[in-house]
C-alpha cells in the first residue's frame, strides 16, 4: 500500500516510508512497520478474513479495509430438501474446502446464494429460505459462491 500526503498549497508526496502502519487483525494479515507491504497470514480461521490497514504520519491518519480470501477448492450446497411443497421453510448448508486442508468448513453465514428462478425461492439468508406459496410444480437452482469458488448447482422442484 502507498501513502500519499496533500499539503496546503494542495502539492501532494509519497510519504509511505514516512508513516507508521498497523494491521488490526495480524492473524488475517501483516503490514510492514514503515513500508505498507501487506502480506496474508499464512492460514485464517474463519475465512475470508477481515482486516483494517492504518497509516499514520504526525496528526494524520488514514485507513483501509482489506479482505483476505484463500483459494477454495470447493463447495458444496446441501438443502434440507430438494422437493419442499410450497410455502415451506427451508434450510440449505454450505461447506468449502479450501487450499490446504482436506476439512469442510461451514461457509453457511459467508456465501452468496444465487437463485435461478427467484418466484420459487425469493431469497436465502443465512442458509434459510421460504418457498413461495404460488411454486407448485415450478423449479430452480441454487449455488453458493465464495472467494471465487462457486459450488455445482442443486436442483429445488417444488411438489
Amino acid at each position: 500500500m502507498t501513502s500519499t500526503g496533500t499539503f496546503n498549497d494542495g502539492s501532494t508526496s509519497n510519504v509511505t516510508t514516512k508513516s507508521a502502519w498497523q494491521s488490526s487483525d495480524t492473524t488475517v494479515a501483516t503490514v510492514g512497520t514503515n513500508t505498507g507491504l501487506v502480506k496474508a497470514a499464512a492460514s485464517i480461521a474463519s475465512p475470508p478474513g477481515v482486516t483494517t490497514i492504518t497509516a499514520t504520519d504526525g496528526a494524520f491518519t488514514n485507513t483501509a479495509t482489506i479482505t483476505v480470501c484463500p483459494i477454495v477448492t470447493s463447495i458444496t450446497v446441501t438443502p434440507s430438501t430438494t422437493n419442499p411443497a410450497a410455502g415451506a421453510q427451508m434450510t440449505f448448508i454450505a461447506k468449502a474446502v479450501f487450499s490446504g486442508s482436506l476439512n469442510q468448513q461451514d461457509v453457511t453465514s459467508l456465501v452468496t446464494w444465487t437463485i435461478s428462478n427467484t418466484a420459487v425461492i425469493p431469497s436465502i439468508s443465512a442458509g434459510t429460505a421460504t418457498v413461495s406459496s404460488t411454486a407448485s410444480g415450478m423449479s430452480t437452482t441454487v449455488t453458493a459462491s465464495l472467494c471465487g469458488g462457486v459450488s455445482p448447482p442443486v436442483t429445488i422442484a417444488v411438489q
